[in-house]
């Protein structure tokens, strides 16, 4: 999806008025309306961290307040998942059930996060951060800060072919770089195009259920804080 590049930083975090979310959630308990499913935000910190994480920093606070009244039509908030890390990352499972929606408004993380992207996210390791990487696997051959490749499967089922490899400027704002076909043996298609405007960006959906019964992932981003 092609988007305009705003160039504004994807740092900070914003109030959410709670009181819907609140509202569903009370409503739910009477026996005669039946409950809603869960909605969870799952958020990193919004800068590295020596120490303990910065609890007032989280990453992309105002994107999930924008797709919020969305979501609250079919589910009652039940809070905020710290994606920090644990004394024992294999026994940090958050009890979700396999009809919650648990979302993330940020880039997942890629390998050798720090050695390739300027602007890199920290790994937390924990169980659940773990099966979202695992799931946004199965879709991105690559996700990091400079580089957006889906896989093989997902490329072909593009209407635009040439957007299933992106490469992203990483100063001045995330905007398109060059793109191509992947996979493909024709020389022709596998060039890399230099978009004709200058100033267009990419913004990224994925939907679908985390492994083990945890529930469903709403995975939305874009490259470089709000898009439009």
């Amino acid at each position: 999806m092609d988007t305009e590049d705003s160039s504004m930083s994807d740092e900070g975090t914003s109030n959410v008025d709670q009181t819907a979310a609140v509202g569903a959630a009370v409503g739910s308990t009477s026996p005669c309306i039946e409950p809603r499913r869960r909605l969870f935000h799952f958020s990193y910190a919004a800068q590295e961290w020596r120490a303990e994480p910065p609890l007032h920093l989280l990453r992309d606070g105002d994107a999930f307040a924008e797709i919020q009244p969305a979501l609250l039509q079919e589910y009652s908030y039940h809070g905020l998942i710290l994606n920090f890390p644990e004394p024992d990352p294999a026994t940090a499972i958050p009890g979700l059930r396999p009809t919650d929606l648990v979302v993330l408004t940020t880039r997942p993380p890629t390998r050798n996060e720090k050695i390739i992207n300027k602007k890199y996210i920290s790994q937390s390791g924990t169980y659940l951060e773990r099966r979202i990487l695992e799931t946004v696997g199965r879709y991105f051959e690559a996700h990091s800060r400079s580089l957006i490749k889906l896989t093989s499967d997902m490329a072909t089922k593009l209407c635009e072919p040439t957007r299933g490899e992106i490469e992203f400027f990483q100063r001045h704002g995330a905007r398109y770089r060059r793109y191509r076909v992947p996979y493909t043996k024709r020389r022709d298609q596998s060039k890399w195009q230099v978009p004709a405007r200058p100033n267009l960006t990419a913004a990224f959906l994925l939907s679908t259920d985390l492994p083990e019964n945890n529930g469903i992932l709403l995975n939305v981003f874009g490259m470089d804080g709000p898009t439009r």
